[in-house]
């Protein structure tokens, strides 16, 4: 019974391990591909809410976003909300029936689809190396329990969920 509950013990703190690292790594790519490339005017992020613009003062041709947004409805795709922003302004702010914003929603695991999304796109820059040790994004950082297979452990490993712990 002792081993099981250490096996246990050491997975949780492993898949930790990863999801904090996932998490940091998603931090650092949405900065490098988004924020870095060109600072938003000051004031343009949100502080206590969006700035918002029309679609076209944004570069998005607002026909082509209304025939989108009409095409999820029309296939029948629930959704409760939709925000776009663009350079740092919203520009666009949907609500669904019967949602209206005034509650937090439970986005479970959609942000890996978009974490490894924008890896994707890092990579595919060549702004990532995905074969690039995770270990390496943490320079200076003390690591508990620094061994050889964490040191192992690369970008690719967690954008597919695997552990890399072989």
């Amino acid at each position: 019974m002792q081993r099981g509950a250490t096996l246990d013990k050491r997975l949780g703190l492993r898949i930790g391990i990863i999801l904090a690292v996932v998490v940091a790594l998603g931090l650092l790519l949405v900065y490098q591909v988004f924020l870095a490339r060109k600072p938003l005017p000051a004031g343009d992020f949100p502080t206590q809410g969006w700035r918002s613009s029309t679609p076209e003062e944004q570069g998005i041709d607002s026909d082509k976003l209304a025939g989108a947004l009409a095409a999820i409805q029309g296939d029948g795709v629930h959704i409760h909300s939709l925000m776009m922003v663009r350079n740092g302004k919203a520009i666009v702010d949907a609500y669904y029936y019967p949602y209206d914003g005034s509650r937090v929603h439970d986005v479970a695991s959609v942000t890996k689809s978009v974490m490894t999304t924008l890896i994707g796109i890092a990579a595919d820059q060549g702004k990532l190396d995905l074969d690039q040790p995770a270990l390496s994004f943490f320079p200076g950082r003390t690591i508990a329990n620094r061994d050889d297979l964490k040191e192992r452990i690369t970008v690719r490993h967690l954008v597919s969920m695997s552990s890399g712990l072989y």
